[in-house]
Formats: C-alpha cells, structure tokens, sequence
C-alpha cells in the first residue's frame, strides 16, 4: 500500500499520477538525483510528504539533450481532491556537475465520483 491516511475504515482517494521530463537543452547531459513532495488534501493540509529522497521509484536517469523519461507513482488521500507539488534535483553530467532544483509547479487533481 502505497504511505498516507487511509484504512479500512476510512474513506480515499488513490492518487496516481504520471510525470514526463523532457529535457531541452541543445548541449547537456542531465541526471534526476532525487525529489521531494508535498500533497495536500481539499483543506490545503499537507496530507502525504516526501521529504527530499534519492531517485525516481528507484531509478536515478540520466537525459541527453531531447531526452525523455516518464514514471508513475501514487498515494491515498482522505478527500476527494487536493493538490501536490515538489522539486527534482537534477544534475549536469558534463562540465563539474552543477546541481540545480526543476520546480514543478502545482498539480491539482479532483476525483469524478
């Protein structure tokens, strides 16, 4: 079960959702080293947190110039919608490994039932 709120004899949402990361760069080469995340719920509540952690479901990618690379992940939530957003740390293979965060600006999501 993926980390939230939910039990038995609670009420949820599954939340998944998928990312794709194209990197546009015309000379570099990236790596996704790690992310953090925060979900709220409907009230704005941070519900779910990952705290900055290494990779992606495992992986740690690397992106050549046009690069694509996409992954699912998900959580439970107590409401039936809410929001998330976070940050990947991304570093440049070439050139002393300058590190810098991709915001990835907020996700809202809303069930249909």
């Amino acid at each position: 079960m993926f980390p939230g709120c939910c039990s038995l004899f609670t009420r949820c949402l599954l939340v998944v959702h998928s990312l794709s990361f194209t990197f546009v760069s015309s000379s570099k080469t990236v790596k996704i080293v790690d992310r953090s995340w925060r979900i709220f719920n409907d009230k704005g509540r941070i519900a779910v947190e990952v705290p900055r952690s290494p990779g992606l479901v495992g992986l740690t990618p690397t992106l050549a110039p046009g690069g694509t690379f996409e992954y699912y992940s998900g959580t439970d939530l107590e409401s039936d919608r809410g929001h998330m957003e976070g940050s990947f740390g991304v570093v440049v293979v070439e050139g002393g490994g300058d590190k810098f965060d991709a915001v990835v600006p907020r996700l809202d999501f809303r069930s249909d039932r």
